[in-house]
């Protein structure tokens, strides 16, 4: 098993810099293409803005995806297998 440590809140700043991209690699797979897709659609107006999002709620997002993916997570950890 594989040991992650998950936090709730708070800035990310892995997701700040990868934007979307963090999303994808997490696998949250629609959301992330959502973003991108988002970023063409406004010709890259909508890139900062959408850069800040996942910074600031990227611990957020992958908490509640590892719960509705049924991984117990223990006190700001979780344990998860390797994919």
């Amino acid at each position: 098993m594989k040991r992650v440590i998950v936090r709730k809140s708070g800035w990310n700043v892995y997701a700040a810099l990868a934007g979307p991209f963090w999303y994808l690699y997490r696998g949250m797979i629609m959301k992330g293409l959502m973003m991108l897709l988002l970023s063409i659609v406004t010709f890259g107006v909508g890139i900062l803005p959408i850069w800040i999002y996942c910074g600031y709620n990227a611990n957020k997002d992958f908490y509640h995806h590892l719960k509705n993916k049924g991984i117990y997570i223990f006190h700001d950890e979780v344990e998860a297998d390797e994919q």
